[in-house]
């Protein structure tokens, strides 16, 4: 099973498959309709970004030009072939991490267990908070992005199940060709279907989702208590890969680049309130 283990009052995150009994639900009908699309929570989004020349190089300051100030915890981290950026920003952990093939943007939640004891941390309401994802980052990519050959959003999605069962009705609602009964003991379902671009013409998007069901077990670990462990976590969890198809060479024409960004997170919605759709 792998996990992280930090230093003192740090939490240590496990998973593995297999669920027990948990105390919270989540917006499914015993009768098997279609989960409400809000039920699903955002643990995390990125924006990927390849340009057409090596951006390790370049001299910027985009994470201070997007926060325009810089937090208490700020931290910048300078490696022979890699560069991040990291700090608090409107709520989330935003970090930007620049190599010598790509630029990506990431937020995750803050670690905070007070706000939620035992629960797995996320940024809130998927739909919202890729909304203001796709807002924050529009400026950067219509102002400061260098050219680019390929530009990708991915994000994870989960939904707390009271049981395994239930973790299952909300995959097999969304995954209406995959037999899930019986409920097998581990699932792991990917799949890519393709559309051509309605910002770019011609371009092929990659729709890439991978369907799985997760528990979780999380506990803290510290020289000066008892380590403590809530009790484990079932979810249902999808994780999308919207992306460019590395078959086309051409730079992307900059004027599009936010245009084109929205629809890769509006493919990431759909497939979140619809299911695996052509």
């Amino acid at each position: 099973m792998p996990g992280v283990t930090g230093a003192c009052c740090e939490p240590t995150l496990r998973w593995y498959h297999g669920c027990g009994p948990v105390e919270e639900g989540m917006n499914v009908s015993t009768e098997g309709r279609f989960p409400a699309a809000s039920a699903w929570q955002l643990e995390f989004a990125r924006l990927i970004a390849f340009p057409t020349e090596p951006p390790l190089f370049l001299d910027q300051h985009w994470w201070q030009d997007l926060a325009s100030r810089q937090p208490e915890d700020f931290v910048s981290t300078r490696k022979k072939h890699t560069h991040e950026d990291r700090g608090s920003f409107q709520g989330v952990v935003l970090t930007l991490r620049v190599d010598l093939s790509r630029v990506e943007w990431l937020i995750q939640p803050p670690v905070e267990f007070e706000e939620s004891p035992g629960n797995f941390p996320t940024i809130g309401p998927f739909q919202e908070k890729v909304d203001w994802f796709v807002e924050l980052l529009s400026p950067w990519m219509a102002n400061s992005c260098p050219p680019l050959v390929r530009l990708a959003f991915a994000g994870k999605l989960l939904q707390a199940a009271a049981t395994q069962q239930e973790a299952y009705r909300v995959l097999g609602a969304h995954l209406p060709a995959v037999n899930l009964d019986p409920n097998p003991n581990d699932f792991l379902f990917q799949v890519n279907r393709r559309r051509i671009s309605t910002v770019v013409p011609g371009l092929p998007l990659n729709r890439i989702s991978a369907w799985s069901k997760l528990n979780v077990a999380l506990s803290i670990e510290s020289p000066a208590r008892t380590p403590f462990r809530w009790s484990d976590k079932c979810y249902s969890a999808v994780e999308l890969d919207m992306n460019t198809a590395p078959d086309r060479a051409e730079v992307l024409p900059r004027e599009s680049l936010p245009q084109l960004f929205r629809e890769l997170a509006s493919l990431g919605v759909e497939i979140a309130e619809r299911g695996d759709i052509p």
